[in-house]
């Protein structure tokens, strides 16, 4: 709409999701950013410091997604929705404590067997 009336303007825009993202790439704007990632990047990085990893370590994992992201943004840009699924993480989450014990803990197993007092 505002390229039929100023067809030399630059245009900086805020996409609301990655096929809104794509489109407007399409349609070769100055600068689109997702604002929902951008925000889910940074709270990211404040969760994991505040669950004690350094600004400099989440930071870093923060680009690491960044990076990948963006990779497969150009990819389904070029092949489709469905190109760069493999740069998704597929690993398993190995569940961990946020806090560390107080004291050493046992298998709920190793409980149950353990003679009773």
């Amino acid at each position: 709409l505002i390229r039929s009336e100023y067809p030399d303007v630059r245009l900086f825009v805020r996409a609301y999701d990655r096929i809104h993202s794509l489109e407007l790439r399409a349609r070769d704007v100055e600068y689109e950013l997702r604002e929902t990632f951008e925000s889910g990047l940074l709270f990211g990085r404040r969760t994991l410091e505040g669950l004690g990893a350094s600004e400099d370590e989440a930071y870093d994992i923060a680009e690491d997604i960044r990076r990948r992201d963006e990779e497969r943004l150009r990819l389904q840009a070029q092949e489709g929705i469905l190109a760069g699924r493999e740069l998704m993480h597929k690993r398993p989450v190995k569940p961990e404590p946020l806090i560390k014990p107080k004291k050493p803990i046992q298998a709920v197993e190793e409980e149950e067997q353990a003679p009773a007092a």
